[in-house]
């Protein structure tokens, strides 16, 4: 993949963005390798593999280049070399009382299977600054009274955002005990958690206009589509 880097174009469908992104990679002098693309409810992504072996700018002009075209049409464009792995990103973590999912991700911080750093847990309730503080990441509160000392909502209205992952788990009727069903939504809720955060820090899906598309990662040496 030397030589070779990933382009990628996010926003809401119009006309000529093929083209203008195009034309912009041919004036460069560079090569288009492969190219995929998709209209989702409106949304447009695609996603370019492209080789940079005769470009005639800078690598930091072709970036700004992009920056400047997807400016002009309200576009997300972005540029990462082939075959690195997706730039960290920094993690708030937000968490309730509960510290199931939290714990979750503290493990798989330990396990080196996150693409990011937890920086901060944003609560509003003091119950998990122990847990936090235990393993080494800042910890602030609000009460929900309060709601202008809040960290900043998701969505306004409580799980109204887009649904990333689901999965479900069988209850036996006449079986199970109010708690074991507890503990074994508990354990599910922290699984899709983690791998949905594991999808959203590797760069494999895109969450835009309340809208998730997954990427394919289909360019041998790219993990995903793009940044």
């Amino acid at each position: 993949m030397r030589n070779r880097a990933v382009v990628s174009v996010i926003g809401r469908d119009q006309k000529g963005v093929v083209a203008r992104i195009s034309t912009y990679l041919a004036s460069c002098n560079t090569n288009i390798e492969d190219i995929e693309q998709r209209v989702m409810e409106g949304l447009f992504i695609m996603t370019m593999l492209v080789d940079l072996s005769d470009l005639s700018i800078t690598l930091d002009e072709l970036v700004m280049g992009l920056r400047k075209i997807g400016e002009e049409i309200n576009m997300e464009t972005t540029l990462r070399l082939a075959g690195g792995p997706p730039e960290r990103k920094r993690v708030a973590v937000l968490v309730t009382k509960e510290p199931h999912c939290l714990v979750q991700l503290v493990q798989d911080r330990d396990a080196g299977v996150l693409n990011g750093d937890l920086l901060v847990v944003l609560a509003n309730h003091p119950d998990l600054e122990p847990l936090a503080r235990e393993h080494r990441i800042p910890f602030a509160w609000a009460p929900s009274t309060d709601k202008a000392a809040h960290a900043e909502f998701v969505t306004e209205q409580l799980d109204a955002g887009p649904v990333i992952l689901q999965d479900v788990f069988h209850i036996r009727v006449g079986e199970d005990a109010l708690e074991d069903v507890k503990a074994r939504g508990r354990a599910l809720e922290a699984k899709v958690l983690s791998q949905a955060v594991q999808l959203y820090l590797n760069d494999q899906l895109v969450v835009k206009d309340k809208k998730v598309i997954f990427r394919p990662g289909r360019f041998p040496g790219v993990a995903a589509g793009g940044s």
